[in-house]
Parts: structure tokens; sequence; C-alpha cells
């Protein structure tokens, strides 16, 4: 086992025991050494605060492995909240029903 290998199983031990900022700060490393690395780009992205950081990372596991579910499905979720917020900020409120009999255009 090489020594990028154990630091990411020690980022991933660390991330596991609630020591998020030093987890992130092991991933990191990795991902310096091996910005290759899947695992190291999904676990800074599940450690790391800034949401642009974060997005970055999910954005970087999906170009490695594209068919990463997990980063898809965060990254999906992300698109939907900033959408959310950007409404929200004009003014637009979701609708709290939609009857499906209700004409969209008339």
């Amino acid at each position: 086992m090489g020594t990028q290998d154990l630091r990411l199983r020690l980022a991933q031990i660390t991330e596991h025991e609630g020591q998020r900022h030093k987890a992130a700060s092991l991933y990191a490393q990795v991902v310096c050494h091996d910005p290759c690395s899947v695992d190291a780009w999904w676990g800074l992205s599940q450690t790391i605060c800034d949401p642009e950081h974060t997005l970055y990372c999910l954005k970087r596991v999906l170009t490695l492995a594209p068919h990463h579910v997990p980063a898809r499905q965060q990254l999906n979720q992300a698109a939907a909240d900033v959408m959310a917020d950007y409404l929200e900020s004009e003014g637009v409120t979701r609708p709290t029903s939609v009857s499906l009999d209700t004409p969209i255009f008339t």
C-alpha cells in the first residue's frame, strides 16, 4: 500500500470519527498528489465546508467517474437548491399543490 493509499484511508477513518476539517485536509493532500483519485475527490466533497468547493469536487468526481450515482444526486440537489434560492429571491413561490385538472394554459 502506497503513501497516498494510506493517507486516503486515514482521511476516511478521520471523517468517520467526525473530524471533518482534518479529513478535508487529508483528502486535499491526496488529490494534490493524485488528481485522478475519485475516492479522494468524493471524500473532499463530503468534508469541505465551502459550497462552491463542494460543487467543484462533485464535478471532478463526475469527470473521472461519470456513473458515480451519489455524486450525481448531490450535484442535482445542489442545482435544485440554487434554483430554488434564485426563484425565491425573485419573489417566485412554489405552489403548495397542483391539481392535474387545472389547465396550465387558457
